[in-house]
C-alpha cells in the first residue's frame, strides 16, 4: 500500500472524513475547520459516517435511519429561562464559565449558552464531535465553542478551570424503559464509553464553584452522596461543592 493509501485509509479508520453529495467546495470548508478530509459519498464506508450537501450536514448508515440535529429543541428548551432544573442545578449567571464535559450533540451546553454562560463543550468522538460542531457553528453563539479532546486528559493536567463542570454521562439502556429519542439511540451506537467516576473525581480538581452531574432520577448517585440535588421529570442533577476557594 502507498504512502497516500495508507494515510487515506487511517482516516477512514479513525472517521475523520466529510463525504460530499453535491458540495463539494462546502464539504471542504467544514472538513478544513475540524481537521477532518474530504471523500465523494460513493466511497463512503458501509456504516455510519458524515455526508454533507448544500443544505446540512448528516449522519448516514446503509441501514438505518439517517439523522441531522436540529435547534429547535434548544430554543424550545430556552424558554424556561433561568427556572429549568439545568439551569438551577448549574447555578447559571450571565459570563460563568462551564465545561459539558461529555457534550454528546451538545443540547444542555447550547441550552446554558443561551442563558449567558460561557461554555466549552468537550467531544472525543470524531463522528458525534463533527456533528456537534456544525450545531454550535448554526448557532450563531459567541460565547459556546466546541473542542475535541479527551476530556480525561483535559482535566488531568490542571491546567483550566472553569465555574461549573458540568456531566452528563451516558445512562445505559434499561430493559424497562421507553427506548430514548432517535438521536440518543445513534449516539449510544457510536460513541466511546470513559470512565466517568474517574472523571467525575478529577472534575473538583477543575471547578471553582460545583460539580454538576446528571443521572436518572431513580439511580443512585454516580460518586459520593450530593451535597443536594434538583429534580425533573425523568433525571436529577447532583450538585457538589467544588474543593477551590
Amino acid at each position: 500500500m502507498t504512502d497516500a493509501h495508507s494515510e487515506v485509509a487511517d482516516l477512514v479508520e479513525r472517521k475523520l472524513i466529510v463525504y460530499f453529495d453535491d458540495a463539494e467546495e462546502r464539504a471542504r470548508d467544514f472538513a478544513t475547520a475540524i481537521g477532518y478530509d474530504v471523500a465523494p459519498l460513493n466511497l463512503a464506508p458501509n456504516g455510519w459516517h458524515l455526508c454533507l450537501n448544500e443544505s446540512d450536514l448528516t449522519l448516514r448508515h446503509p441501514d438505518k435511519q439517517s439523522m441531522r440535529l436540529s435547534l429547535d429543541d434548544i430554543r424550545r428548551r430556552s424558554l424556561s429561562g433561568r427556572r429549568s432544573p439545568l439551569s438551577r442545578a448549574c447555578g447559571v449567571r450571565d459570563g460563568m464559565t462551564v465545561l459539558d464535559a461529555f457534550a454528546g450533540w451538545g443540547t444542555d451546553g447550547l441550552t446554558l449558552a443561551t442563558l449567558g454562560c460561557r461554555v466549552t463543550c468537550c467531544e472525543l468522538q470524531p463522528l458525534v464531535f463533527a456533528m456537534l460542531y456544525d450545531r454550535i457553528k448554526r448557532s450563531e453563539i459567541c460565547s459556546l465553542n466546541g473542542i475535541r479532546v479527551d476530556v480525561g486528559e483535559l482535566l488531568a493536567d490542571r491546567m483550566h478551570c472553569w465555574d461549573v463542570v458540568y456531566l452528563d454521562p451516558m445512562f445505559p439502556l434499561h430493559p424497562k424503559t421507553a427506548l430514548p429519542s432517535y438521536p440518543m439511540q445513534v449516539l449510544a451506537d457510536i460513541a466511546d464509553q470513559s470512565d466517568t467516576r474517574e472523571i467525575a473525581e478529577w472534575s473538583f480538581e477543575c471547578a471553582n464553584q460545583r460539580v454538576v452531574i446528571k443521572n436518572r432520577i431513580k439511580d443512585p448517585p454516580l460518586i459520593r452522596s450530593p451535597d443536594w440535588q434538583i429534580r425533573a421529570r425523568s433525571v436529577r442533577f447532583d450538585v457538589y461543592r467544588a474543593n477551590r476557594n
